[in-house]
C-alpha cells in the first residue's frame, strides 16, 4: 500500500520547487506595501474576555499604518534619532505590532521582551540594552509597580510610555520629518535571554534576517488575504513575531488576539467568525 499510494506522491513532493517569493529590502517596505494594498481589510482583532460585554476590537491595515506613524511621531519627539533602542513589553494585542513597526518608522531598534519578565529582569535589560525609552502595557505597568520608578532614576534614566499615550495622541512632528533612510542591516531587534542569574546576553537581528526568513516561509505556506489566523504564543519569541506575525500580514491575512489565553477563550475565538 505504501509503495502503491504513499511513496509516489512524497516523490513527486520532493521534486516541487518553492515558489519564488520577493524579497523586501527591509521590514518598513514590507509594512507599507502590505498596508496600502490591502488598507480597508481587517488586519488584527482584539478578543474581550469570554462572558465580558466589551466589544471586539478590530484593527484595519490602514488603521495600522496610521497608528504607526502616531507611535513614530511620538517616539521621535520624545527624542528617540536613528539607531536608539526602545524597549517593548508587553502581552499579545494589536499595540504590540503597532508600536514595534513605530519605532522602525522613527529609526530605532525594538528591544522585545516577555511580558512575564521581573522587574529585576526588565531592569537588567534597560541597562544591558541601553534603551532611552520603554514601552509597558497598562497590564505590565500594573503587575511591576516599581519597574517605572526604577527605569527613570538617576542610574538608567529611561522614558516610560503606555500604549495609549504613543498611539493614540496626535504628535506634533509631520509624518514625512519621520522616516529615516534604512538598509537591510540597519538592527530591527535585539533580542535577550534571561537575566536571572546573571547579565543578560544581546543577539541583534537585522531588517534583512527577518525579510529572508519571511521570504521562505511564505513560499511554503500558501497564505492568503482569506486566511485568518490566532497568535498565542509571545510575541518577543522570534518565531510567532516571524510565522504569526508577519507572514499573515505580508498576505493581508487577519490576526486575532485573546485577553488570556483559555480552554473558553479559545473556543470563542475559533467559533467566533469575524
Amino acid at each position: 500500500a505504501l509503495k502503491k499510494w504513499i511513496f509516489p506522491d512524497l516523490e513527486e513532493d520532493f521534486k516541487k520547487k518553492p515558489r519564488s517569493v520577493y524579497t523586501y529590502k527591509d521590514l518598513l517596505e514590507m509594512f507599507n506595501a502590505t498596508t496600502k494594498l490591502h488598507g480597508s481589510r481587517v488586519a488584527m482583532r482584539h478578543l474581550p474576555p469570554p462572558g465580558s460585554e466589551e466589544p471586539i476590537r478590530r484593527f484595519t491595515y490602514r488603521q495600522l499604518r496610521e497608528y504607526a506613524q502616531c507611535a513614530a511621531g511620538n517616539l521621535r519627539e520624545s527624542g528617540i534619532v536613528p539607531g536608539d533602542r526602545v524597549l517593548l513589553m508587553s502581552e499579545n494585542c494589536p499595540e504590540w505590532g503597532i508600536t514595534y513597526f513605530g519605532i522602525l518608522e522613527a529609526g530605532g531598534t525594538v528591544v522585545p521582551v516577555d511580558e512575564k519578565a521581573s522587574a529585576d529582569e526588565v531592569v537588567k535589560i534597560l541597562a544591558s540594552s541601553r534603551a532611552k525609552i520603554a514601552v509597558l502595557s497598562e497590564r505590565v505597568r500594573e503587575r511591576l509597580v516599581d519597574v517605572t520608578a526604577r527605569a527613570t532614576g538617576t542610574e538608567l534614566g529611561v522614558t516610560v510610555r503606555g500604549f495609549r499615550d504613543l498611539v493614540l495622541r496626535e504628535p506634533r512632528t509631520a509624518v514625512g520629518a519621520v522616516s529615516v533612510p534604512r538598509v537591510g542591516d540597519d538592527v530591527a531587534s535585539l533580542i535577550f535571554t534571561s537575566g536571572t542569574t546573571g547579565v543578560p546576553k544581546g543577539v541583534m537581528l537585522s531588517h534583512r534576517n527577518f525579510t529572508s526568513l519571511l521570504a521562505k516561509l511564505v513560499a511554503v505556506f500558501n497564505l492568503s488575504s482569506r486566511d485568518k489566523m490566532l497568535s498565542v504564543l509571545p510575541l518577543h519569541h522570534t518565531f510567532e513575531f516571524t510565522a504569526g506575525l508577519l507572514m499573515p500580514l505580508m498576505r493581508g491575512g487577519q490576526i486575532t488576539y485573546l485577553h488570556e489565553p483559555s480552554s473558553e477563550a479559545l473556543t470563542e475565538a475559533f467559533e467566533g467568525g469575524n
